[in-house]
């Protein structure tokens, strides 16, 4: 991946997903975030993990990583698990798919840095379409009286067609970006959008 994107990324997004998520999940292998960080030694560093326990690998990675994101809907305690992203000074975020899911921002807001929106159907498969209702979402989070303390990052089914609907200071892409015949252009695409900026 390093060869394909080379330093273009503005930040490095790390998805683990294990077999609570994805029963076809391949083996996660979470030392690479330190090989992650001897690559991209300059850059921001995030790590969605998909699992619906995801201290462990909270403890494999937090180390190599600058923000950690978690689901609304683990089976672990959610208070607990921010604070311990936070005690081990590292930024927690939260992952969103549903307007349901901001009443975990609105009940732990103090323990949030930044919310990921997931606009996939299901979480763990990638190469999926960007889910026009998520823009709703989106638009909620925008709204948030809380707005100004934390930073949204989208996530899934961005492309050339969808950035321009987005408002929001990050944006992951994964196969618009990885399975293109020239990965940097596509990059360059994102970063330049009219709507790719600081709110």
């Amino acid at each position: 991946i390093f060869k394909k994107v080379s330093n273009y990324p503005d930040f490095i997004h790390v998805d683990i997903v294990d077999k609570t998520i994805n029963i076809n999940a391949k083996t996660v292998l979470s030392y690479k975030t330190e090989v992650i960080r001897a690559f991209w030694n300059t850059k921001f560093i995030e790590a969605h993990i998909m699992s619906k326990e995801p201290k462990v690998w909270i403890s494999e990675i937090i180390n190599n990583v600058d923000r950690i994101f978690i689901h609304c809907n683990i089976d672990e305690n959610i208070e607990e698990t921010l604070k311990f992203i936070k005690q081990n000074k590292c930024e927690a975020g939260i992952v969103v798919q549903e307007l349901k899911h901001l009443n975990v921002f609105e009940k732990y807001n103090h323990l949030i840095d930044s919310i990921l929106v997931l606009c996939i159907k299901n979480a763990g498969y990638s190469g999926q379409n960007f889910e026009m209702n998520s823009l709703d979402l989106i638009s909620h989070i925008n709204n948030s009286n809380y707005r100004n303390k934390i930073s949204l990052v989208v996530d899934g089914g961005v492309n050339n067609n969808t950035i321009s609907l987005l408002k929001a200071e990050n944006v992951v892409s994964g196969s618009f970006v990885l399975d293109s015949k020239d990965p940097i252009r596509n990059i360059q695409i994102l970063q330049t959008s009219s709507q790719y900026e600081s709110i």
